[in-house]
This record gives C-alpha cells, sequence and structure tokens, in this order.
C-alpha cells in the first residue's frame, strides 16, 4: 500500500487521481518513443546510469582544472 500525501493544492484531485491509476497522458512508453514492450522504469534506470557516469567523468575533468 502506497500512502502520499500532499500540501496545498499544486496538484489538482483529478491530477492526484490520474497520477495513482497511471491514466496520466503523455506517460506512456510510445510517448518517449519506446515500443510497447520497453518498461519506462527500466528505460529511466538506463538513462540514470548513464548520467551518473557522465558526471563521474565530469567531475574527474573539474578536478584537472
Amino acid at each position: 500500500m502506497i500512502g502520499i500525501q500532499f500540501e496545498g493544492n499544486l496538484l489538482t484531485p483529478d491530477i492526484t487521481t490520474e497520477l495513482l491509476t497511471g491514466n496520466i497522458k503523455g506517460q506512456t512508453p510510445s510517448d518517449f518513443g519506446l515500443s510497447k514492450t520497453d518498461k519506462l522504469e527500466d528505460e529511466i534506470a538506463i538513462a540514470w546510469g548513464d548520467v551518473k557516469s557522465y558526471w563521474v567523468a565530469f567531475q574527474r575533468q573539474l578536478e584537472r582544472l
């Protein structure tokens, strides 16, 4: 069971419902140029791993300056 508590009114109830049910527009694999069999979570994890590697390389280059 997931518990989410929102403070204020930044997210309206209809958006909150869409988020929790997974029916929010623009968040399907095809919206990101992926096939229906690709998992968006897997692609996000791959991209995050790439970004972390780029960050380490960037930090190394900064140390050389």
